[in-house]
């Protein structure tokens, strides 16, 4: 399936509202999605968050020594 770029008259079509709504020929353009995890998913983002950060501050101190080695 082939996919057409927007054209210059495409472009007129987007207007925005009052209320600063993003509208295509007057009906209003979904600008946001939200995501929900499980628990589960939550808890593999927050470790691997922390995983990440605690792997980036470990080097910085011990190249300040502050571990004593």
């Amino acid at each position: 399936m082939q996919e057409n770029g927007l054209t210059w008259d495409d472009m007129r079509r987007f207007t925005v509202d009052g209320k600063g709504r993003l509208l295509w020929n007057g009906e209003v353009v979904k600008t946001e999605s939200r995501l929900r995890l499980d628990w589960f998913q939550t808890t593999i983002a927050v470790l691997a968050t922390l995983g990440t950060l605690l792997s980036g501050i470990y080097p910085f101190l011990v190249h300040f020594h502050v571990f004593g080695f």
